[in-house]
């Protein structure tokens, strides 16, 4: 994928080399010439365990460059980085006259569709402006994201490649149907993250998701959609002793009266808590998988005990 990458500051730097790292071809751009020439001789303003050898190396295959064009970098790419300064002003709060001053420039010289990312440290609403001032001169649709970088000193190349979370946000346009769509008919195993309260929270949030992209669709098709695309739901939650553990695993049974309906295949049993760890482990809740005839008519043999389930002969004789 071409990438900009508008600003080479601390942030900027790091995220264009650690995505060139992964295969990326990354354009850094910045309007401070001799920081460009500096960082063309391998040459960082930074210190940062690990990045000058990114930098270096990267360039050497071809897939990190640096640039004054920043019109001419963001003509070329699919996605840019807003990664420019936004010193506090006289009251405190953030200026923003470089980030949307790059907002601008991306709508001038975008000349396919875009994402437009803007990692800058921002204030809440900063997207819906980046929009505007992008949309002011763009002829090309284009999409923003808001993903802010805080990233440690010291461990800012580590932080990135080796992230010990990932959130991903709502999409609110057609790209939600596409992604159930994908869900559907994509491979076996395809997986989607989203951000709830639980199993059933899930399901709800994909809803409003399609229901926010204006797709002109009743409810009932669309629960049809999620309870179709969607097989189980594997709740992860945060616990008191601050670990992630996996708390629920809920199978998706089909829709039925209006309503998406839902089992329990295995819950997370508390056993207490020793004063630095939080005791107990998921618990099968004995309930047949409805998966398990589709399992059995393909020859994959499921042991049913797995889920706690006792009437094995009775399923038997059912089947025969």
């Amino acid at each position: 994928m071409n990438i900009a990458v508008v600003g080479t500051g601390y942030v900027g730097l790091v995220v264009g080399a650690c995505l060139a790292e992964t295969g990326n071809q990354v354009a850094g751009a910045d309007v401070d010439a001799s920081k460009i020439d500096r960082l063309k001789q391998n040459i960082l303003p930074i210190y940062e365990p690990g990045l000058e050898d990114l930098v270096e190396r990267n360039q050497a295959a071809g897939r990190l460059s640096f640039t004054t064009d920043v019109r001419d970098a963001i003509g070329r790419s699919e996605v840019a980085f807003i990664a420019v300064g936004t010193p506090p002003g006289e009251d405190g709060s953030a200026d923003l006259r470089h980030v949307l001053a790059v907002a601008e420039e991306i709508g001038k010289a975008m000349k396919r569709e875009m994402v437009v990312v803007t990692k800058s440290t921002v204030p809440v609403g900063t997207a819906a402006k980046v929009a505007d001032c992008v949309a002011k001169h763009a002829k090309h649709p284009f999409h923003v994201v808001s993903n802010p970088e805080f990233l440690k000193e010291g461990a800012a190349v580590a932080d990135f490649m080796r992230p010990d979370r990932i959130v991903i946000g709502e999409c609110r346009g057609p790209e939600a149907l596409d992604m159930l769509q994908a869900m559907k008919t994509g491979h076996a195993g395809s997986l989607t993250t989203i951000h709830s309260n639980g199993p059933r929270d899930a399901l709800a949030r994909i809803e409003t998701m399609v229901l926010m992209s204006g797709a002109d669709l009743p409810l009932r098709a669309i629960r049809e959609q999620v309870a179709a695309a969607i097989d189980l739901v594997v709740y992860v939650e945060r616990m008191q002793d601050g670990t992630r553990k996996i708390t629920q695993i809920s199978e998706v049974r089909g829709y039925e009266s209006e309503l998406i309906t839902m089992q329990d295949l295995f819950v997370f049993q508390r056993e207490g808590y020793d004063g630095q760890h939080v005791l107990g482990g998921l618990r099968p809740t004995g309930i047949r998988p409805g998966f398990s005839d589709q399992l059995t008519s393909r020859g994959i043999d499921l042991p049913l005990n797995w889920f706690g389930y006792e009437g094995d002969a009775a399923f038997e004789a059912d089947r025969s």
